[in-house]
């Protein structure tokens, strides 16, 4: 991991903390997008998502938002698996 990435990734986990769920995802998609094999951004993706999940079910969002959120869920956690 580079040094930028590990601050842009503590910087999100900040955001995921004050709830800013959307903006850490763009963050970790950024670093990925940079470094596609960064553990460190995949499981911080990982946790944004499950976050963004766990409010979608919450707040009684659309069936539509909650199944794109389960399926990329599924998508990181088996690049996760892979490594």
């Amino acid at each position: 991991a580079l040094a930028g990435e590990a601050k842009v990734i503590d910087s999100a986990r900040k955001m995921i903390s004050s709830g800013d769920l959307e903006q850490a995802l763009m963050m970790a998609e950024a670093v990925i997008e940079a470094d596609g094999d960064s553990t460190p951004a995949l499981q911080l993706q990982l946790d944004v998502l499950q976050s963004l999940l766990a409010r979608a079910k919450s707040t009684h969002q659309t069936f539509s938002e909650i199944a794109w959120l389960q399926s990329q869920i599924t998508q990181v956690q088996a690049k996760l698996a892979g490594k």
